[in-house]
């Protein structure tokens, strides 16, 4: 697995409010093709998957059939950020959309690169519970 910044969040919200974020993801994706997980695509896994552990190609059915329909995590895949928040994943020339919300991950919708309304689904603001990172410094009366 490959992580890749492509951009921090304040280049994406320029990106998103000229229309152009999905199109610059697409832009990445293309520079890292996969195999599809059609037919042909499993077949061709299972022939790479054969040759990697020296088995035949029944052996390497079994594998492939024990991982059920997520057999496409055998694909490579790549992880685009964007800033610190946003993440793309592409497994399988299929991608989706993360989103860390108080240190953790949710499952966001690809749809979002796409619109402007969505720009706080993407990057929120922070928490009004949420602390700022510097610490007050308490200066004592008379100090100076």
């Amino acid at each position: 697995m490959e992580i890749i910044r492509i951009c921090e969040e304040s280049e994406a919200r320029l990106l998103l409010r000229e229309g152009t974020l999905m199109d610059y993801v697409n832009m990445w994706s293309e520079k890292y093709p996969q195999k599809d997980m059609n037919i042909r695509g499993k077949l061709l896994l299972l022939r790479d998957i054969s040759k990697d552990l020296s088995c035949t190609l029944l052996e390497a059915k079994q594998v492939v059939d024990s991982l059920g329909n997520s057999y496409s995590q055998l694909a490579d895949s790549v992880i685009f950020e964007v800033g610190n928040n946003v993440r793309i994943t592409k497994a399988g020339n299929i991608l989706s959309l993360s989103v860390k919300r108080k240190k953790e991950w949710f499952e966001g919708d690809m749809n979002w690169l796409g619109s402007v309304d969505k720009e706080l689904d993407l990057f929120p603001v922070r928490e009004e519970n949420e602390k700022p990172r510097r610490c007050p410094q308490k200066i004592e009366f008379g100090a100076f």
